[in-house]
Formats: structure tokens, C-alpha cells, sequence
């Protein structure tokens, strides 16, 4: 499998998984997210084939504004004591995800000598890095009230 091949597989994978939790929690504000991430990984998967088949391609930033606004429209939302340890898992797998992505395509453009190819890498590496400061927040809103038990009076904590 040329890593080509294997980039547009893990872009797929990562599109199914996406889908997938976006399925899984779709009564809960997340799914919105998760869809959004699944099309951004077909989107990624569709121009690294592109590239394979020597098309043109354009890398033009496409999810970011969906990415922006994602907590724009959301309903209000319906506590569930179980879900809140099940998210975290799928935070955290979904950065593992992601920081893989990302190491992949760091290694690829670093053994690439095609510029063009590079560009497609870079831009790749940065789409990942997107989705991983997403989920590495959401694991930290979500996190954060169980973290914090000190007195409010006392304690350096960080600002909100």
C-alpha cells in the first residue's frame, strides 16, 4: 500500500468513526461536531485522491467557519450522568486519532521532495491540528468542573 493509499484509508477510517459517534450521541449537542469532522475526513480522503490521480487540487479551508460556529444553534442541553465519562473517552480517542494523523503527514511531507505534494501535507497537518485543538478543548470544558474542588476563595486556577 503506497502511503498515498494509506493517508486516503486513515481519512476514511476517520470519517467512519466520526460518523459513528455522530450516530451514537445523536440526542446530545456533540453529534453536530461529529458530523462536521466526518465530512472534513471525506473531504481530506477525496483530495488526497485527487492529488494521487495527478488532478489539480484546491486546498481551501472549507470546515473552518462550520468549525467557528459550531455551538451557535445548539438546544438547550439535557444532563445525563452517564454520558459525561462516555464523551471523555471519545474526546480522548478522537485526539489520538488525530495526533496520529498528524505525525503521519509530518512524516510524509518530511520524506516528500515533491512541492506540491508538501503543500498538500502541510495543509493536512494543519486541518488535523484544527480537529485536535477542538477535541483537546471540549475534554477540558467537560473535565474541568470535576477537576475543580478547591475553595473558591483560594487557589490559582486558570481564567474561563
Amino acid at each position: 500500500m503506497s502511503t498515498l493509499q494509506l493517508a486516503v484509508q486513515m481519512e476514511l477510517d476517520g470519517e467512519k468513526y466520526y460518523q459513528k459517534q455522530a450516530d451514537h450521541f445523536a440526542d446530545q449537542p456533540i453529534s453536530k461536531v461529529f458530523r462536521i469532522l466526518a465530512k472534513a475526513e471525506y473531504k481530506h480522503a477525496a483530495l488526497i485522491k485527487s492529488f494521487a490521480a495527478g488532478e489539480d487540487i484546491s486546498m481551501a479551508d472549507d470546515n473552518s467557519e462550520d468549525l467557528k460556529h459550531v455551538f451557535s444553534d445548539l438546544a438547550p442541553y439535557k444532563p445525563d450522568v452517564t454520558s459525561i465519562p462516555r464523551q471523555l473517552d471519545v474526546y480522548r480517542f478522537a485526539m489520538e486519532i488525530e495526533q496520529k494523523s498528524i505525525d503521519l503527514y509530518q512524516r510524509l511531507k518530511d520524506k516528500s521532495e515533491d512541492k506540491i505534494e508538501g503543500k498538500l501535507l502541510d495543509f493536512l497537518v494543519q486541518q488535523e491540528k484544527t480537529h485536535y485543538a477542538l477535541f483537546e478543548n471540549l475534554t477540558e470544558m467537560v473535565q474541568r468542573p470535576e477537576d475543580w474542588v478547591e475553595d473558591a476563595e483560594f487557589g490559582n486556577r486558570d481564567e474561563y
